[in-house]
């Protein structure tokens, strides 16, 4: 998304207009104006993109509805997974449904008077797949309207309606949101596209430093942390910043050696604090360079726990990759060599990394394990464990997994749900590996088979075992070549 500095010109021009429209219409969701002088960043403009990742997480969306006394306030969750789940930005659409009908609580609208129960005011269906509708007429603007059937009809309506390559959105290859909003309104698009804007800036407000603290739940212990300043005399570094709107990306991080005390987090970080800023960070036969700090933004402790651990805007080295040093998110698990992730640490780091996604708008395909980027082992068993099945989709709740500490290896997922109910250790053996991906496939092998996944088949049929023995009895019926007999050949 575009997030660049903003000079007088006409889009500040416009986008003062639209903030006096917020004000004026939406008075208690633009305390103060996200963006209004010289200098200040943009995080969301009209050259963006329609369809995008998620620029507003889910808490905020319901909070967003539940404020304004909207009717679907109850519902909002699921709008908003609906949305999400079509690949589309909730932010874009809770503007559009704020600037329709002030979140459906307008009771002079199209919507009150005609109960359309329509997040959109459409005036025709273009999703084939959508029954139980019905056009209205409005009395008052002489016009007609659809009635949906229910909201969530009405939100995957309008959706199709952008993406549809018979419709004129795609035909005419409109794909930000001006370019959108000037054919999806009435009249007066700009004032329209600049109240969209305005509001999707004023929830990404979120994205100052200390909104995104709160969001992500940290609690702070960066003054308890070994640091260095130019001050000092000392050659360091990297002492440089980045803006938070020009952050994107994650980077997945453990400790290396085994770490003995892991339920003193706090402790911890401050050795590892320590070692970094005593360490000599530049190339072989470079002058020497000490760290200014601990190299990872966040923490997440054997309990759960979240520490910001550095500025989130502080450029860091900790991956050897320039473009993920300066923007990436550097999270660290405290865990060493073979040592694996609590329940805790696990779940603690999928809510993070979700949350930061959405302020951020990172892809999944931008969360990354850091030997993914450098040669090394970092992070260890939370390759297998967390970024692997994360970035699939296929990270399992704590709950349906099961380490096995006989064989240093654990069984998550459905492997786990089929594992447990076809006949457990008896038939199956422990598990002697993680999953892999053998051939594209993954995998599982176990004392006494190997588990396939195939999310191609039915539910019932998505694991399955390897036929070993019809593999094992093609083998052994392959012809092979004669032996030589003793003295034959040369």
């Amino acid at each position: 998304m575009g997030r660049t500095a903003l000079t007088p010109c006409p889009l500040s021009q416009c986008w003062e207009r639209g903030l006096e429209v917020v004000r004026s219409e939406y008075p208690s969701l633009v305390p103060r104006p996200p963006l209004t002088t010289e200098g200040t960043i943009v995080h969301i403009t009209e050259r963006d993109s329609f369809v995008a990742t998620p620029r507003m997480t889910r808490e905020r969306f319901v909070g967003v509805l539940a404020e304004a006394g909207s009717p679907w306030a109850g519902q909002a969750g699921e709008i908003h997974d609906l949305i999400v789940g079509a690949g589309h930005d909730p932010a874009i659409w809770l503007a559009i449904c704020a600037r329709e009908h002030s979140y459906g609580t307008n009771r002079d609208s199209v919507l009150w008077r005609n109960d359309t129960r329509s997040w959109t005011n459409a005036r025709s269906v273009r999703d084939p797949s959508i029954g139980g509708w019905e056009v209205v007429h409005d009395s008052i603007r002489k016009s007609d309207y659809v009635r949906y059937a229910n909201i969530f009809d009405s939100v995957r309506d309008g959706m199709y309606r952008v993406t549809d390559p018979g419709y004129r959105y795609v035909k005419e290859g409109r794909t930000t949101i001006g370019q959108v909003l000037t054919i999806w309104t009435e009249s007066d698009s700009a004032a329209y596209t600049a109240a969209v804007v305005a509001l999707m800036n004023s929830w990404h407000d979120a994205t100052t430093p200390g909104g995104v603290v709160e969001g992500l739940g940290l609690t702070d212990v960066r003054h308890l942390l070994a640091r260095r300043s130019p001050a000092d005399g000392v050659p360091a570094g990297p002492y440089a910043r980045r803006p938070l709107a020009e952050k994107r990306g994650v980077v997945v991080h453990y400790s290396g050696p085994e770490v003995r005390d892991r339920a003193n987090t706090l402790a911890v970080l401050q050795a590892e604090a320590r070692y970094h800023v005593d360490k000599d960070w530049a190339k072989p036969e470079r002058p020497a360079c000490y760290g200014d700090g601990l190299m990872y933004h966040v923490a997440v402790g054997d309990d759960g726990a979240r520490y910001l651990c550095r500025d989130l805007e502080d450029v860091l080295w900790h991956c050897g990759v320039t473009a993920q040093n300066e923007t990436a998110l550097a999270v660290h698990v405290p865990i060493g060599d073979k040592q694996r992730a609590t329940p805790a640490q696990l779940e603690s780091l999928r809510g993070l990394i979700d949350t930061w996604r959405a302020l951020t708008g990172t892809p999944v395909e931008e969360v990354w394990g850091h030997q993914e980027l450098s040669s090394t082992d970092c992070p260890g068993t939370l390759m297998a464990d967390f970024v692997v099945p994360y970035r699939r989709g296929r990270l399992a709740p704590v709950e349906t997994q099961q380490w096995f500490p006989e064989t240093g290896h654990s069984v998550g997922g459905a492997f786990w749900q089929f594992w447990q109910s076809r006949g457990g250790l008896p038939i199956f053996g422990y598990p002697l590996t993680d999953e892999l991906s053998e051939g594209g496939q993954t995998i599982q092998y176990f004392e006494r088979a190997i588990f396939e996944w195939h999310p191609e088949s039915d539910d019932l049929w998505k694991v399955q075992l390897r036929r070993l023995g019809a593999k094992a009895l093609a083998t052994a019926l392959t012809p092979h070549p004669p032996l030589p007999m003793l003295g034959e050949g040369e």
